[in-house]
């Protein structure tokens, strides 16, 4: 059961990582376009017209949702634990395996209604009425890939407490 899970642990880091670059390309994209924004706005009076869409429906949702999978992974979410360190390990597990469970359900329903979204948005092209009529079904999408990934993530942890290989999270922050 370890190699299997040490198996799916790796193809998880991978698409983790693979989702982190693009993530950290949209907040590269977002700081450059607002930079540039900025210095068309003041120094030529003409800014760009598509810089805030595109942030705010587009690069701004990738950055943040792209990383949920990852950031729970590496427990790096926020996290209270006044009670979960009272319990022994065999206790805290269970509890993390109940509440993990329940937040998968809630994840993975959240993924499926954004494709279901994504499908309806793509097949009849739905846009925005803005000054540029944008596409929804991308921003759709990107929520669908967030949440699909970290219910996945939150899955394998569930089967790690079943296999008892799970450890306990550092106290204060990351467990690496």
């Amino acid at each position: 059961m370890k190699t299997f899970l040490d198996r799916i642990d790796a193809y998880l880091n991978a698409i983790d990582a693979t989702l982190m670059f693009f993530a950290v390309l949209c907040l590269c994209a977002i700081g450059l376009l607002t930079t540039a924004d900025v210095a068309m706005r003041y120094a030529f009076n003409s800014p760009f017209v598509f810089a805030f869409d595109l942030t705010s429906m587009y690069l701004f949702p990738a950055s943040v949702l792209l990383v949920l999978s990852d950031v729970f992974r590496k427990n790096e979410n926020i996290d209270i634990d006044l009670l979960s360190r009272r319990f022994p390990l065999r206790q805290w597990r269970f509890f993390s395996l109940v509440g993990g469970l329940a937040a998968c359900v809630i994840f993975a329903v959240i993924a499926v209604l954004y494709v279901g979204k994504t499908i309806h948005a793509y097949e009849v092209n739905k846009i925005t009425f803005d000054a540029i009529n944008w596409e929804e079904w991308p921003a759709q999408a990107i929520a669908a890939v967030g949440f699909s990934f970290l219910s996945l993530s939150i899955l394998f942890r569930s089967l790690q407490h079943i296999a008892g290989v799970s450890q306990r999270p550092a106290s204060g922050g990351s467990a690496e």
